[in-house]
């Protein structure tokens, strides 16, 4: 059984456990209530969430109902050994940095104070470096430290 099948499977469960028909499911539209619970569609996130919203259940226990299904661990196992994770992911402080690590960044990660950092790549170039080796070690894409040189010489 895929991981979609599966979810189709708990979302049609769970929406006739609560009584409810597909049109009752109206954050999502029509076809894309039909493909999801076909398990013809591979769900977004949002579309989980506004279902999971709908059901009146969280979010986390879909995916946790569906992902048990898909594996055949039944969900209460499943759920034990999230709980011992969750508690591993605490003591290593990596719930912490996750709730207070600031904006997501999109593309490559900016190196902090680039402009300071390029500054020292001529004098890593007169040292017989590559521009690929500057890049390394400033930080920054090879295709700026290029740019940078050349607009520094020119």
């Amino acid at each position: 059984m895929s991981l979609s099948e599966a979810l189709a499977a708990v979302v049609r469960a769970l929406r006739q456990s609560s009584n409810m028909t597909q049109d009752d499911l109206t954050l999502i539209g029509r076809s894309q209530r039909n493909r999801v619970e076909r398990g013809k569609a591979n769900a977004t996130m949002e579309t989980i969430s506004k279902i999971a919203e709908m059901l009146h259940v969280d979010f986390a226990l879909i995916i946790l109902l569906a992902n048990s299904l898909q594996s055949g661990e039944p969900a209460d196992v499943a759920l034990q050994r999230i709980s011992t994770k969750l508690d591993s992911l605490k003591r290593e402080g990596a719930l912490e940095r996750i709730i207070y690590e600031p904006e997501p960044r999109t593309g490559r990660p900016v190196a902090r104070d680039a402009q300071k950092a390029l500054e020292r790549a001529p004098l890593l170039k007169q040292s017989g470096m590559s521009n690929s080796e500057i890049a390394q070690q400033l930080g920054v894409s090879k295709s700026t430290v290029q740019r940078y040189l050349t607009k520094i010489s020119g």
